[in-house]
């Protein structure tokens, strides 16, 4: 079974974000957004699914929320655009980096490498557990053991964007890949639309 998850994030310094993605019900049915948004001081975030709209005491706390049901797209980017609001940014938790070669995605040349993730410190952990758990209604909050292969990372030659995340988790029973693919563009200007907490951005996301 597969299943696809678009996202969308959208960032102004020094405190503009939104960031969308939508989901489908057990890999089938009508698309449901989950909405994490941010100006000034002000925080909210909307998961259609459940019908919940909540007022998080941080932007790090509503991406948490969001993290595992967006297959992670809710904390890579943002933790590399606000690294001093996050413990760790997914990135630079990686160790043993090996550079594999050079190869083109969608006609961009990027440099191909394998890294391993450092384990995420337990108090970071237990926080963004609790934040998964108020998110989801207890959706998610627990997972069973598991073991993850070496990831796959695509960064763009010359812009050094990320490119492409590959990444295979290994249960007793079953695995899962996860794959996600990222086309960023910096210095754009950005309309006041794609900022607002609902209905901003475009209709369709990749």
């Amino acid at each position: 079974m597969s299943e696809e998850r678009p996202f969308l994030t959208a960032f102004q310094r020094p405190d503009r974000f939104r960031y969308e993605f939508r989901g489908q019900t057990g890999g089938g049915g009508p698309f449901h957004r989950y909405i994490v948004w941010r100006e000034g001081t002000a925080v909210r975030t909307r998961w259609e699914l459940l019908g919940r709209d909540e007022r998080p005491e941080s932007l790090v706390l509503a991406l948490a929320g969001a993290t595992g049901v967006s297959g992670g797209s809710a904390h890579t980017v943002p933790s590399l655009l606000l690294p001093d609001e996050f413990e760790g940014d997914a990135l630079r938790r990686f160790v043993d980096i090996e550079l594999v070669g050079q190869t083109a995605l969608g006609g961009v040349a990027c440099h191909h490498l394998t890294a391993r993730a450092a384990p995420i410190p337990a108090d970071v952990q237990a926080q963004m557990n609790e934040a998964i758990r108020k998110a989801t209604g207890g959706m998610g909050a627990s997972a069973p053991s598991a073991e993850r292969d070496a990831t796959h990372l695509w960064i763009t030659i010359g812009t050094s964007l990320l490119r492409r995340m590959e990444e295979r988790v290994n249960f007793d029973a079953f695995a899962t890949v996860s794959v996600t693919n990222y086309a960023g563009e910096t210095g754009l200007t950005i309309g006041d639309d794609e900022f607002r907490f609902d209905g901003g951005g475009p209709t369709v996301l990749n």
